[in-house]
């Protein structure tokens, strides 16, 4: 063999070696480590993606669960960050950060007896711990017992002076015995050492509320905005406070910077219609709507704010005319199938049924669970006293919908008309337990 050619062979042998060498803790191993890099870089999708390959080789491995957990928590995704944290449990009931992180998810869910059952355990398990001591002042504080948070927060405090969690429940406690200015100062100085926790803006501006200084609410809102730049509920909580002043002028102008530093924030480009239709007049938000279809007239969710405008004013036949140059231009997509919706309930309200129910046939038959469609099927079956029928467009809409009221409400009916009168109580006990105030459950 020609020397060349066995060298490569060498080489690839040595590699196959080497990945049959490496044993399936290795790999577990080098999985979590490079999860915790990513997640540490920021990058949660990757570091996801490291743990969950971890997980796949031992499904029992607590840290990359507590990985998955605290990226769940990152994003806010409250169900798996629970689940993620009840699998530690299940698996290591020692390990304290876990617990810990469960505990405050337990407190913020009104978990309270679990909340101060986990809290005890977790100090038994860790007691010179400063964020279990923390978690423990939270709880007290929670049951009113203020001597309680009060003791576990010197602990905290005893263990590391700079812990954020009890800070938190000092300035609580400050606020709670009408010492505000204290608990401003307290929170001025967390701030100044850790500007990047929002908590403690949050808790100054609970503070000054109830000095009732608006003008020192705003200089907190400002500094949100100034150091938050890119988190627009601060901005949208600024503009609100504006309102709320009836200081519409400055309102208007929060929200139109909101939209110029994000010209593609569609939400917030609605939000400034919504409030020039409400507080400035209908023809501004018409034309401001006109301008952003204009701009993008693919995103039609502009659209349908615009024809939604033109209804509010009284406008029914030019707001037939924007959905209909939805379907136009939307065909049989999802969009062009709403138009369609929209349209039979217009037609349908200024009587003409034949017309509103072909546009409903024509959406059913290129989307069976359309669940608009449907329920507006189900009320021409209920008119012309085709229970049964209703009754299968019903559950249709049920199924992938279980939550509709007005979906139960109609089915209700249905079933009353049908002598079921077990299965009309069930579905009108699930509309009022939705929501007690519907019309259909209330006639």
């Amino acid at each position: 063999m020609p020397k060349k050619p066995r060298q490569l062979l060498g080489v690839l042998l040595l590699s196959l070696s080497l990945v049959a060498c490496t044993s399936p803790e290795e790999k577990v191993a080098d999985y979590v480590r490079s999860g915790n890099t990513l997640f540490s870089e920021g990058k949660l999708t990757k570091s996801e993606i490291e743990y969950k390959n971890a997980l796949q080789i031992n499904q029992n491995l607590p840290e990359a669960w507590f990985g998955l957990a605290r990226i769940y928590e990152r994003r806010q995704e409250w169900r798996g960050t629970y689940g993620a944290l009840n699998k530690i449990r299940e698996l290591a009931p020692n390990h304290v950060d876990a617990r810990i992180m469960l505990g405050q998810l337990l407190l913020a869910s009104n978990q309270l007896d679990q909340a101060l059952n986990d809290a005890i355990e977790i100090l038994e398990l860790a007691p010179d711990n400063a964020h279990a001591h923390a978690l423990m002042a939270a709880v007290q504080f929670r049951l009113e017992n203020f001597d309680g948070a009060r003791a576990e927060v010197r602990r905290s405090l005893d263990l590391d002076p700079g812990n954020n969690d009890a800070i938190l429940v000092f300035a609580r406690l400050l606020i709670a015995e009408d010492k505000h200015d204290k608990a401003i100062a307290v929170l001025q100085k967390a701030i100044e050492k850790n500007p990047g926790n929002v908590s403690f803006y949050l808790m100054q501006i609970q503070a000054y509320q109830a000095l009732n200084d608006g003008a020192a609410v705003e200089q907190v809102y400002l500094a949100l905005v100034d150091r938050f730049p890119s988190n627009v509920a601060f901005k949208v909580a600024l503009a609100n406070l504006y309102l709320r002043d009836n200081d519409i002028d400055r309102a208007e102008r929060q929200l139109e910077e909101i939209v110029e530093t994000a010209p593609a924030n569609v939400n917030e480009k609605i939000r400034l219609v919504g409030f020039k239709n409400q507080y400035r007049s209908p023809d501004a938000a018409i034309a401001l709507a006109r301008t952003y279809i204009d701009e993008n007239n693919d995103e039609y969710r502009y659209r349908f704010l615009l024809a939604e405008l033109y209804l509010r004013s009284g406008n029914r036949e030019q707001a037939i005319q924007v959905y209909e140059g939805v379907v136009a231009d939307d065909g049989l997509q999802t969009n062009g199938l709403e138009a369609r919706n929209k349209i039979a309930l217009l037609q349908l309200r200024a009587g003409n049924q034949e017309q509103a129910l072909e546009l409903v046939n024509e959406v059913l038959e290129h989307d069976k669970s359309n669940e608009n469609a449907l329920l507006m099927r189900a009320g021409f079956q209920l008119n012309e006293r085709k229970f049964d029928d209703a009754v299968v467009s019903l559950r249709t809409v049920l199924r992938d919908k279980p939550d509709s009221v007005k979906a139960l409400g109609l089915l209700g009916q249905a079933y009353d008309a049908t002598g079921s009168g077990e299965l009309a109580v069930e579905a009108y006990s699930k509309a009022f337990r939705l929501n007690p105030g519907t019309p259909i459950v209330a006639n």
